[in-house]
């Protein structure tokens, strides 16, 4: 971990190929005890202090009343109580070691003999395993990286791994658990979120899939799937105006079946109590697909009523 002063260094002048990742983890932990025990307005105003040009010395004395010094003493004992015993099994020099991948499964089972816990180790000798259909072993040695440290969460996390494995053994239960436990820590990527949130759809989760497919939302606003999932869950749980929010955006987007989306959209109106928007939209429908069975339902009940 560097110093305050020097966090900076670890983004623009990494001293090893995991300087930059762990400089971005520990600026995440620095943000969380900043909020814990300052309150987030400070943050804020911490903000407002770099945008006056301050550097970060002048930011922590003006806003917090602290001495850098000060500051890394109190954040080392804070950070040491909320990760300190992990950190004991993560050996960064091993870690730069098998970077390359270039060790063999014989050495990995070797070194894995004295430090049966180390993350790296665990990490890498899985992969091995793995290659050679070993997916048990791959497994044990992936469960072993996760509980050494369980804040790892980039692409070849054990968290993704394993989901992976899961989803090659057809076990969508245990992949959808390891993809929830990493969303917790990293939402991550628009794929990994839209794979999330069609796991936990498909298993009727959708108060689960809903935060879920919000941050997709944020992710990729452009995406046509997207927003029709996420329209039809809002649906579902009887969000109807943020419905109509979700299908306009389709709409917008041109999706190819432009009949669904109008046919959703009216369903959506209706459920706002928006007769006069829900007829247009499913009238808009049929002029594409005349024979719609749905839309025609829809309109007779809309008129019905």
């Amino acid at each position: 971990m560097l110093e305050m002063a020097k966090l900076n260094d670890g983004f623009h002048r990494p001293s090893n190929p995991f300087q930059m990742e762990l400089s971005y983890y520990q600026a995440s932990k620095i943000c969380e005890y900043l909020e814990s025990r300052f309150g987030w307005e400070k943050i804020l105003a911490m903000i407002e202090g770099y945008a006056r040009k301050w550097n970060t010395e002048r930011v922590f004395q003006e806003i917090l009343g602290l001495q850098m010094a000060e500051f890394d003493r109190d954040f080392r004992v804070y950070l040491k109580k909320e990760i300190g015993a992990p950190l004991e099994l993560v050996d960064f020099a091993q870690g730069k070691k098998l970077q390359g991948g270039r060790e063999n499964r014989a050495d990995l089972e070797e070194a894995l003999k004295s430090r049966p816990e180390e993350f790296f180790t665990n990490l890498a000798l899985g992969k091995k395993r793995q290659e050679e259909n070993d997916l048990k072993g791959a497994e044990e040695c992936w469960l072993r990286s996760q509980k050494a440290f369980p804040f790892y969460a980039e692409e070849d996390s054990p968290y993704v791994l394993l989901a992976n494995l899961y989803a090659r053994r057809k076990q969508p239960d245990l992949e959808m658990q390891q993809l929830s436990a990493l969303f917790r820590i990293n939402e991550g990527g628009f794929p990994l979120a839209m794979r999330l949130a069609k796991l936990q759809l498909a298993s009727g989760k959708q108060s689960e899939a809903e935060p879920v497919l919000l941050s997709a939302a944020y992710m990729d606003p452009f995406d046509g799937e997207m927003h029709k999932l996420f329209g039809n869950v809002l649906f579902q749980q009887g969000k109807h105006r943020e419905a109509i929010r979700e299908f306009q955006v389709l709409l917008a987007l041109n999706p190819v079946d432009k009949a669904g989306a109008y046919f959703d959209l009216s369903r959506a109106y209706l459920g706002a109590g928006m007769k006069a928007q829900a007829k247009s939209a499913v009238l808009k429908a049929l002029e594409i697909a005349p024979a719609f069975p749905q839309a025609q339902e829809l309109l007779l009940r809309i008129v019905g009523d």
